[in-house]
């Protein structure tokens, strides 16, 4: 994914939404009102991102995040299914742009296991000494979360410099963080997510509500309450 045809897709405003195309400024969520727009389309009104605001944005330093990018071109959809079969795991692909010296997370660490693909610029990745235990839901972005993080994550453990066709392995909760070095970067992350335990209640529930006695009402409380 070279510059080129990250701007073409960008360009191609119809396939975005708020929830897939977000910016962060200074570690902080740009309101989508700041730079969608609302158009009409078949199936009514629809919030979309302008291409313009969010090239100026981005003129100013903002980082981009396009989310489920997975099928978006050949190469990243081979790529996403060739990584799903081989660890029979779902999952997704998102497409970060940021510049020089503008961070756009803190230390955190994901829910998923994450292969990073630098396409262009340089980005120091930093990873650090803790690990977070099988983590499943990631804690609200929030000030007090991010404090936590800071406070948790533990030494610097390695810094590693990505340059373009460069890949990094981030084990599910390893810590981390990133800082574009060059004038800008630009990679993909693909999260990889294998079956956990979690699976067998989903599986349950959906075999017991085949039965009517589970999908009856609890009888009332007696006296005895």
């Amino acid at each position: 994914l070279d510059w080129a045809g990250f701007n073409a897709l960008l360009n191609q405003s119809s396939i975005w939404t708020a929830q897939t195309l977000k910016l962060v400024r200074d570690t902080e969520p740009v309101p989508p009102e700041q730079y969608c727009r609302s158009v009409q389309t078949q199936s009514g009104a629809s919030f979309r991102p302008d291409p313009a605001k969010v090239a100026l944005f981005l003129a100013e330093g903002a980082s981009l995040i396009a989310g489920d990018a997975q099928e978006l071109t050949p190469a990243i959809t081979d790529l996403f299914v060739a990584l799903g079969q081989s660890f029979a795991a779902s999952g997704n692909a998102n497409i970060y742009c940021s510049f020089k010296g503008v961070q756009a997370f803190g230390a955190h660490y994901d829910t998923t296991d994450v292969f990073a693909v630098q396409t262009e610029g340089e980005k120091l990745w930093r990873l650090y000494e803790n690990r977070a235990d099988t983590p499943i839901d990631i804690p609200a972005d929030v000030p007090d979360i991010r404090r936590w993080f800071e406070q948790t994550r533990g030494r610097v453990m390695a810094e590693v410099l990505m340059r373009p066709g460069d890949v990094l392995y981030l084990p599910r909760g390893c810590y981390h963080d990133a800082l574009a070095q060059d004038l800008a970067s630009l990679h993909v992350t693909f999260a990889i997510t294998p079956l956990h335990g979690r699976v067998i209640f989903n599986l349950l529930e959906q075999a017991a509500m085949q039965d009517p006695a589970f999908r009856a009402y609890l009888p009332p409380a007696g006296k005895d309450g």
